[in-house]
């Protein structure tokens, strides 16, 4: 579900309800020991992707059938709002992404990256192939 290869990739870790990430200092988009706040819609868009993946990963199961991959990609952020305009490196974050509304193939969020930045965004899903790419 994720695109990004690493370096983009921020390393998210726990579960749902919420996530929790280590804002590395190496990430691209870590400029001079911080990140500025908007640049954490990024941030926002994975763990929208990983709920995503356990949504449907979950309705699978619940249908007695095995999980297909999917891949996506971020078509819309409908609002961000910050409450701080940068963050530091090295950081431990909470992360918590709500899905509010199912259109077809398009999933909106809610992600709430606590104290830094409440985002409003869909993603549109599609199913690959076995053995291809995302």
């Amino acid at each position: 579900m994720i695109p990004h290869a690493l370096p983009m990739r921020f390393p998210l870790f726990g579960g749902p309800p919420a996530w929790r990430v280590r804002l590395p200092e190496d990430h691209p988009l870590c400029v001079g020991g911080v990140y500025p706040a908007l640049a954490l819609i990024e941030l926002a868009a994975q763990a929208a992707g990983l709920a995503v993946a356990e949504a449907l990963a979950a309705e699978a199961m619940g249908e007695g059938r095995a999980a297909g991959a999917h891949g996506g990609m971020l078509v819309e952020i409908e609002s961000a709002t910050c409450e701080r305009p940068v963050v530091p490196a090295g950081e431990v974050l909470s992360v918590a992404a709500r899905q509010t509304r199912t259109m077809g193939a398009l999933r909106r969020y809610t992600v709430d990256v606590h104290g830094v930045l409440v985002v409003a965004l869909t993603l549109r899903l599609h199913e690959v192939p076995a053995g291809g790419a995302s």
